[in-house]
């Protein structure tokens, strides 16, 4: 809920702590370690100080991105795969993207809060804290992309976009099949791969 920085930046914050609280969750649990991470972030100092240099560290891997995706558009329905071949010009769209995302970003926040209570994210399934985050910020992202597609077809306006978040998550996040293959394709990033294959903090 931090507006003073975009989707994706906030994205990338909220992997740098699950990250870390990942790493806790594989020790013996320390409540309060727990608790001072979250005052840490809660902080003002945190915002003007961790922030900027988290967003700094995060080089957005094009390439990546274009793998991934094209890994995940063989789990899902194939009415949905076309999305992936916008990955090959996603630089091109770059201005269209973030003109979306800006002008969309309520609603495009409360679908991502309403996917994180939907998928009991970041614990949907066994295998992690970060593993499960890979989940969600893939099913984002191809969500992403879906807008995108609707964008350059002039079919994007606020109901348009409500109908969208409603079939994506009739199509993909109501299918358990379709997330735990998504869940097992991802296994092998690791959370900062994940973040600068998928996340433009530039966005």
């Amino acid at each position: 809920q931090e507006r003073t920085l975009s989707i994706n930046q906030r994205l990338i914050v909220l992997g740098f702590f699950l990250d870390r609280l990942d790493e806790m969750s594989a020790d013996s649990f320390d409540e309060a370690a727990l608790m001072k991470l979250i005052a840490l972030y809660e902080s003002k100092n945190f915002f003007v100080e961790q922030v900027p240099r988290m967003l700094a560290s995060v080089h957005f891997d094009e390439k990546n991105f274009f793998d991934v995706m094209s890994m995940l558009a063989a789990q899902i329905p194939d009415e949905i795969i076309s999305v992936a071949k916008l990955t090959t010009d996603y630089k091109q769209f770059g201005s269209l993207r973030k003109k979306i995302l800006a002008e969309y970003a309520t609603v495009i926040e409360n679908f991502l809060v309403n996917e994180i209570f939907q998928s009991c994210c970041p614990w949907r399934f066994d295998g992690g804290i970060v593993n499960n985050f890979g989940l969600f910020l893939a099913k984002y992202k191809i969500f992403e992309m879906m807008l995108l597609s609707a964008a350059i077809k002039n079919f994007v306006d606020k109901g348009a976009l409500i109908r969208l978040a409603s079939y994506f998550t009739a199509s993909i996040t109501h299918v358990e099949e379709y997330q735990r293959r998504i869940f097992i394709g991802l296994a092998n990033y690791d959370a900062f791969n994940l973040i600068e294959s998928l996340l433009d903090g530039g966005d």
